[in-house]
């Protein structure tokens, strides 16, 4: 463009300056040298694009690989067994746990990597499903031992120093732990133990609410001594 410039100006005789004409020229060769080399660069891109992209769908190939595996640990029989050690089972849903866990994150940086290119982004529902099993079945575990931990503590702690509130929050907290084992865990030998724990201590919590309740007066605690 700056060239055809200065030939109109010199199709219509207009002066220029040899110096110009000439820094002109050199312009107008660099201006050209430089559109090849953008034009190089844009093609370097497209290939590293290229490449990145199929190392990523390389990666997320291997991803669900290992989800798939670890879905597979994680339908262990043991893990659904009444009379599989506490110990083994945790350890087990610990290790699945930290490897779902790191899937997840490498799922994350890849989906990030996806849209940053602009390429259609994969959905992780076989990572998430995990998830949720390894929460439940974790979740059914954990709760026999935290279970028995917060009865103890309960049952050695003065009665006067007993928050019932805070009693209640519990047992609300682990029947609903019970509830999503029992609609998303099969049937298993592992969740009517927590049950059976849960429901013994069920009933006494109303007596132990009704027993803390300020508005009793003496007369009231001889009555109920005369009844025990």
């Amino acid at each position: 463009a700056l060239q055809a410039m200065y030939e109109l100006m010199v199709e219509y005789r207009v002066a220029v300056p040899d110096a110009e004409a000439a820094a002109a020229k050199m312009l107008e060769a660099t201006i050209g040298q430089l559109g090849h080399l953008v034009g190089q660069c844009e093609d370097a891109q497209e290939e590293r694009t290229a490449t990145f992209t199929e190392a990523i769908e390389t990666a997320i190939g291997q991803l669900r690989t290992r989800a798939d595996e670890l879905h597979a640990q994680s339908d262990d029989p043991a893990l659904l067994d009444g009379d599989t050690e506490h110990d083994e089972a945790i350890g087990l849903l610990e290790r699945l746990e930290v490897e779902t866990e790191s899937l997840a994150a490498d799922s994350a940086r890849y989906l990030a990597y996806q849209e940053t290119l602009r390429l259609p982004t994969t959905r992780y529902d076989d990572i998430e499903a995990l998830q949720a099993t390894l929460k439940l079945k974790g979740g059914m575990w954990r709760g026999l031992d935290e279970w028995s931990a917060r009865v103890a503590a309960w049952s050695e702690a003065p009665f006067v120093s007993l928050d019932t509130g805070a009693m209640q929050a519990e047992l609300n907290r682990f029947l609903k732990v019970i509830a999503q084992c029992d609609k998303g865990l099969p049937a298993n030998s592992v969740l009517p133990r927590l049950k059976s724990k849960v429901a013994t201590f069920r009933s006494v919590v109303p007596v132990v609410v009704a027993l803390a309740n300020e508005a009793l007066k003496e007369h009231h605690w001889r009555q109920i001594e005369e009844v025990l």
